[in-house]
């Protein structure tokens, strides 16, 4: 995985990149296995879902903090069962895809607004949960973080979001005011943001752990930290602790009845 800059990298618009007439990789399938404790009778046992080949926005990764937060929301089939789901970032979509199956009342699944992404999740919707894309349960639709929300808001006839969900998206420090925004927005006033990540370049957690402050400061959203636990590390060759780079964070935020804070939160660098 790249590593911040604010350099240009000695990019130039002007040159053809060596791989630039390279056909790009084919799609990949994958299989998500649910729990046998948190299947219900009559209910899908597992997730077949094929991802894009590539995307410069990493949509092509099946994220580890999407699969630790789709065997969550299976195992609290509450925060699904009769809610508005929001996923920002969704990717794969599986957070997405299993509160549809959890009986949520209606789900967005949202990516960036590029056609392939799209609808590669909407193509794997119909594959997995047909019935739930025909009956609208399920939404797949492209949207930039921090822009206008009325489109998201139609869908769910202006009732705003019981659940968002954002996974493995904090690597964009650049976009965590843009993602903030909307969950201001779009998220009800007794709802939660299930905020689950890893710092894959260890030397910049502290830069991913900052949208919490931000969260915190900008936005009054209380910060709370749910649990940490472990998976292989997605990038193998990849420099820096791979504790840290193993480990999986999952906070909730939800809106605040207190004053804006002023301190900044601290957190560990592991």
């Amino acid at each position: 995985m790249d590593s911040d800059s604010d350099s240009d990298n000695g990019f130039s618009m002007f040159t053809e990149p060596d791989d630039f007439r390279q056909k790009p990789p084919p799609p990949t399938n994958h299989v998500f296995e649910r729990k046998p404790e948190n299947i219900q009778e009559g209910s899908i046992k597992t997730i077949e879902f094929q991802l894009i080949g590539h995307h410069s926005l990493w949509a092509h990764c099946l994220w580890n903090a999407g699969v630790v937060c789709t065997h969550y929301l299976d195992s609290h089939k509450e925060l699904c069962k009769g809610k508005r789901i929001l996923e920002l970032g969704a990717a794969a979509s599986l957070p997405s895809f299993i509160a549809a199956i959890n009986g949520a009342e209606v789900v967005v699944s949202t990516d960036y607004p590029d056609k392939e992404l799209i609808e590669n999740i909407h193509n794997n919707a119909m594959k997995n949960i047909p019935e739930l894309v025909n009956n609208k349960i399920f939404n797949a639709v492209g949207y930039l973080w921090g822009a206008d929300t009325t489109e998201l808001m139609k869908i769910t006839n202006n009732q705003k979001f019981d659940v968002i969900i954002m996974a493995d998206l904090l690597f964009n420090h650049s976009e965590h005011v843009h993602m903030l925004q909307t969950c201001e927005k779009c998220l009800s006033p007794d709802g939660v943001v299930l905020v689950m990540y890893t710092s894959h370049r260890p030397w910049l957690a502290e830069k991913d752990y900052n949208f919490f402050n931000v969260a915190q400061e900008q936005f009054n959203f209380k910060v709370e930290k749910m649990f940490d636990t472990k998976m292989k590390v997605m990038f193998e060759e990849d420099p820096g602790s791979e504790e840290v780079r193993s480990t999986i964070h999952a906070y909730s935020l939800r809106f605040s009845d207190e004053p804006k804070e002023t301190e900044t939160l601290v957190e560990s660098k592991n």
